[in-house]
């Protein structure tokens, strides 16, 4: 498995989303869940970025997949959901940057 890249985070490095849920109360996501889960809006987001090829999502409870399956069958976040998804965090400065 190869390596993955370091990324400075706003004055963190790290390899892991061991800052997610710190990251996600900063910049405020819960408002634009609308009738999502946080999960749901994950995977949605994802799904939606243009850069993205695979999103690799392990569970081990069936319910857990059937929630995951239903989130992607209802496709890409609307355009002005995603762009706000992705502006909050630029704005505090939460953009990711290669590192050497």
């Amino acid at each position: 498995m190869a390596d993955l890249p370091k990324r400075d985070w706003g004055g963190r490095v790290c390899r892991s989303p061991c800052w997610a849920t710190v990251q996600w109360n900063c910049v405020h996501l819960d408002d634009l869940l609308g009738n999502m889960t946080p999960m749901e809006f994950i995977l949605r987001f994802t799904f939606t970025h243009p850069d993205m090829d695979t999103n690799i999502v392990g569970t081990i409870n069936p319910a857990h997949l059937q929630d995951n399956l239903h989130a992607l069958r209802q496709g890409a976040l609307p355009p002005d959901l995603y762009t706000e998804a992705k502006r909050r965090p630029a704005a505090v400065g939460l953009v990711p940057k290669e590192v050497a």
